[in-house]
């Protein structure tokens, strides 16, 4: 009697162990066939990118993480008087400044090499040490230093540096400077899509024109909205484009956790 009782135990101990071998490979069989479709499906947009002469480079297809955050913006209006050799005005939290006398650089350094040590000088920058230099931001022109939230760059004047050169860019001839004093967590870390996500999902919605060249791909983060005096600031995906019949760049914003657009704001 125990005998058999004990063979009937193997028995449902068996049974249900095949069942849980089989809802796994089938489980499993679905989210291959899920992902594998995916992945087909964005390598299908990116040939057919190709075929309509856009080209982008490298793309990554991992996602990253994030958070929503609540910023708070500094008031640099009541700072400003501090500043020499300039002349200043605010607009909201955006500060202006041109110098009365232009700041000269030399030819020996380079140029964001001594944009760094003079945003140092509290005489001629506030916060200026809260700052770093953006490659992927600056142009022959204009060069950009940005604040870092949660290790990544602040993707919109709210939080940058950008300072203006001469043509011979041999002198800074003025700035604009946002800048953010606080931050706080609103939502636990969570993931991102990818950048190629960002740019076929663009391209999907007509954000991408044929004949264009996508210049480089940024992540960091940008205000999404504002709410009782702060500013929520989520991940993005910058993408910088230009015609490629054109000199001129453009940048379109993916919100990095929807992969909704963000309406340009700079």
């Amino acid at each position: 009697m125990n005998f058999r009782r004990i063979q009937w135990i193997f028995l449902i101990a068996f049974i249900i162990l095949d069942l849980v071998l089989v809802s796994t490979l089938l489980w499993g069989n679905e989210n291959f066939s899920t992902s594998g479709k995916q992945q087909s499906q964005t390598q299908l947009t990116l040939k057919e990118m190709k075929s309509n002469s856009i080209t982008y480079p490298k793309l990554s297809p991992n996602s990253q993480t994030g958070y929503y955050l609540a910023v708070t913006p500094g008031d640099l209006s009541t700072e400003r008087g501090r500043l020499k050799n300039q002349t200043t005005r605010t607009d909201g939290n955006l500060l202006t400044a041109n110098f009365v006398d232009a700041v000269d650089l030399s030819s020996s350094q380079s140029v964001p090499k001594q944009l760094k040590k003079l945003l140092k000088d509290s005489r001629l920058f506030l916060h200026g040490t809260s700052y770093q230099y953006s490659a992927a931001l600056s142009t022959s022109h204009r060069v950009v230093f940005t604040q870092v939230i949660k290790g990544e760059p602040v993707l919109s004047h709210e939080g940058q540096i950008r300072l203006r050169l001469n043509a011979a860019r041999t002198k800074v001839v003025g700035y604009t400077q946002g800048y953010l004093k606080e931050e706080r967590v609103l939502r636990p870390q969570s993931g991102t899509i990818s950048q190629v996500r960002a740019v076929t999902w663009l391209y999907r919605h007509n954000g991408i024109p044929n004949s264009t060249q996508i210049v480089r791909v940024t992540y960091g983060y940008s205000p999404l909205m504002t709410s009782n005096g702060k500013q929520i600031f989520v991940p993005i995906y910058q993408v910088q484009l230009r015609p490629k019949s054109a000199t001129t760049t453009q940048n379109l914003r993916v919100n990095a956790f929807s992969g909704t657009i963000i309406q340009e704001n700079n």
